[in-house]
């Protein structure tokens, strides 16, 4: 079993969090379960290796191979999906990209009759531009990534579908810009070249998944430490229209994002808070909210977490030793349905109890935009422990784990199944390393997580099991020796057993002089056993 280092996001801290990778993504193509491996291994076949993919790779004949391979289906993101399995780094930039539902409601949400230029700030491989290119083919996009790993995908992603714009691979934060690509429609794919002199077109529109939690320092309409309200004021400076943002829960109750709240309350930017129902993102259980940003007097809130959304079940199969095994994974999503009541009930400013009130800024207290508050469902406050003590529970088991040291032979660990143990264990090393780095500089607190060391290949013939723990004496081999000794028990009374059939068969032979047995007393042998 393989583990993978995922995260998910707590108000102020980013941690580290283990997430099974033993599951593999399942997608619907022509009409039969494909697995997410397979069609990798396809786009591989006409572009190479994934970390090779470069804009020289982007030619028209590739896009007709690959088009073919999707069978012309351009309405679904598949190098997203592609991206995010095999190389999406949540460590460091914090990527987990958006789920195709929550892609459709902010297209929809953002539906204007004159639109014409689109800003997705922090756009990965473009998933949010393509489902609102899907509602308006004549749209125009400008698409700002600071990954340049992903600007490949993102401008494939553009020219398979001649969409006409432009790909900024820039730091949307600092304003730095590294390289633009212009996208000029084509007979069929977008023609592509560099822009040495760009400027930002006016935006009707503005769409945006950025980074949860980002830390830094900006003191400009307020003083902020967290990233989260930066984007949003940074995208509302270029667009003149409609803007959505999905971001984490705790933008609306954080204190230190409170003053971020004030101001665009004060200022009438905020038009509508929307919570989602948790288990939508492929790779975490981030819980996020939509903010919905347009000049209004009025704020909706819309609580979707006990709405009738639609719980899909994926059949997913596992990897290396569980290859057979095949595991049920739900995600949940928004049906059309869904989304149709939840803009109505914004548009319309309908009250519905438990999902949905529009109120005005004078009736929000304390600058929270929780919606449960608003919409008359009350929250139940979840009761938790410190970090200190969960911390040093984990400690405790993996100090367990530790107490016996297991020494086997490569091939004899190979016949009894112990490979995958130790492959465990040194995978389990690099989580704790990582762990250790955030329970010390996030964190803060002075706990440090043993490595796995438990066990240990060798090519002697050797086996060899310890108790390392010099003061006590480990469970697991007090009942191992309990076993010994019942085995032992046993092993004694089947030797006596054929120590007397061996007694009668010699002491006729001893009798008649047949044998010579002069220095071997049989019977006493015997009775000592006995």
């Amino acid at each position: 079993m393989r583990f993978e280092l995922g995260t998910f996001y707590i108000t102020k801290f980013s941690i580290p969090f283990q997430v099974p990778r033993f599951l593999e993504d399942y997608i619907e193509f022509l009409g039969e379960k494909m697995e997410l491996k397979e069609l990798t291994q396809n786009f591989i076949n006409i572009f190479g290796q994934l970390e090779e993919f470069g804009l020289e790779k982007i030619t028209n004949s590739n896009c007709e191979k690959f088009l073919n391979l999707i069978s012309g289906d351009l309405e679904t993101d598949y190098l997203q999906k592609i991206w995010q399995f095999y190389m999406a780094d949540r460590e460091d930039k914090k990527q987990d990209f958006t789920p195709e539902s929550l892609c459709q409601l902010v297209s929809e949400l953002t539906k204007s009759k004159d639109e014409e230029w689109v800003y997705d700030m922090c756009s990965g491989s473009g998933a949010l531009t393509i489902q609102k290119w899907v509602s308006n083919k004549n749209l125009k996009f400008v698409c700002e990534e600071l990954d340049e790993k992903i600007i490949p995908f993102l401008i494939f992603n553009l020219k398979i579908r001649n969409i006409e714009g432009y790909v900024i691979n820039g730091n949307v934060l600092t304003g730095e810009h590294k390289a633009v690509y212009k996208l000029v429609k084509g007979e069929k794919f977008s023609n592509i070249e560099p822009c040495m002199f760009f400027e930002y077109p006016g935006f009707d529109t503005g769409i945006s998944n950025p980074p949860f939690n980002l830390k830094g320092e900006y003191k400009k309409e307020v003083e902020l430490k967290n990233m989260n309200y930066v984007f949003v004021l940074k995208m509302l400076e270029k667009v003149n229209g409609k803007v959505a943002f999905i971001l984490p829960n705790s933008v609306t109750c954080s204190e230190d994002e409170k003053s971020a709240r004030k101001y665009l309350l004060e200022n009438k930017k905020i038009r509508a808070v929307i919570a989602m129902p948790g288990k939508m993102f492929e790779k975490t259980q981030i819980p996020t909210t939509m903010l919905y940003f347009e000049n209004a007097d009025t704020i909706s809130f819309i609580d979707c977490r006990i709405q009738n959304f639609i719980v899909e079940k994926r059949e997913q199969k596992g990897e290396l030793h569980t290859k057979n095994r095949v595991y049920i994974k739900e995600l949940n999503t928004f049906s059309k349905e869904n989304i149709e009541e939840i803009l109505t009930a914004i548009f319309e400013k309908k009250k519905i109890i438990g999902f949905s009130k529009t109120v005005t800024a004078k009736e929000i207290v304390d600058d929270e935009w929780k919606t449960g508050i608003h919409v008359g469902c009350i929250e139940e406050e979840k009761k938790t422990r410190s970090y200190e003590d969960i911390l040093n529970d984990l400690r405790r088991v993996m100090e367990q784990k530790n107490q016996n040291k297991l020494t086997i032979n490569e091939v004899w660990a190979k016949e009894l199944g112990f490979v995958e143990v130790f492959e465990n264990a040194n995978k389990g090393d690099e989580e704790t390393e990582g762990l250790n780095d955030t329970i010390k500089n996030t964190l803060k607190l002075d706990i440090n997580l043993p490595k796995q060391d438990y066990i240990r290949l060798t090519k002697s013939k050797e086996l060899k099991w310890e108790n390392k723990d010099k003061k006590e004496l480990s469970s697991t081999i007090t009942l191992a020796l309990q076993t010994w000794k019942t085995m032992l028990h046993f092993l004694n009374k089947e030797e006596n057993r054929y120590l007397v059939e061996l007694r009668d068969k010699l002491l006729p032979d001893l009798m008649n002089g047949e044998i010579d047995v002069s220095g071997i007393n049989i019977q006493r042998k015997i009775g000592d056993k006995m």
